[in-house]
């Protein structure tokens, strides 16, 4: 796993994405565990490594939105306002034990599930008020696809950042890469 995850870090300079400039230093697994205290949360392993990466993105005043996005609906949070989000969202029983680790910048969030007896236990899962998606779904079958789609669509063109740094989807395109490196996941049949 850890490769991918610095392969995806890799690409995103390779893409000039100009949040390279804007992450974080990563977290132990001893940090990530006094964050989360007593939160009732089984975070899975790849997540704990891929935060040891890098803790998410700066917030950082003269960004747009879209000038802070990673892929779709991916603006990288820091742990810290991961935790910060669900403290908001776990108050709906639907999205109990179900972490947000990026943030769409209007609402929407792209969750890992963490709960253990769940039939989607480990996948990024999408919950999106702005597109009536109020029970969160499925959309990446794990980290290790989401980061492997994300570098597939940039590497297909289907993703690409702007002269002014913002970034440019193919959403059809986008669909079909998806949909086939993530067959477990229902958004993208939609």
């Amino acid at each position: 796993m850890d490769h991918v995850i610095k392969m995806f870090f890799d690409y995103m300079k390779i893409v000039n994405s100009p949040l390279c400039l804007l992450l974080q230093d990563g977290l132990s697994p001893i940090e990530i565990d006094q964050m989360l205290g007593g939160l009732d949360i089984n975070l899975p392993e790849d997540i704990y490594r891929f935060y040891a990466f890098h803790n998410g993105l700066k917030e950082i005043s003269g960004f747009s939105i879209g000038q802070m996005t990673l892929f779709n609906k991916g603006i990288f949070m820091s742990f810290e306002k991961c935790l910060a989000e669900y403290q908001y969202l776990k108050n709906d029983r639907l999205l109990k034990k179900k972490l947000p680790i990026f943030d769409s910048g209007a609402g929407d969030f792209l969750l890992i599930d963490c709960d253990e007896n769940s039939e989607t236990y480990n996948r990024f899962l999408i919950y999106a008020p702005d597109l009536l998606i109020l029970k969160p779904i499925a959309i990446y079958d794990s980290l290790n696809t989401l980061l492997l789609s994300v570098i597939r669509c940039f590497a297909e063109g289907i993703y690409y950042f702007d002269d002014d740094g913002f970034l440019e989807i193919d959403f059809d395109q986008e669909r079909f890469v998806c949909g086939q490196l993530n067959p477990l996941s229902k958004f993208w049949s939609l």
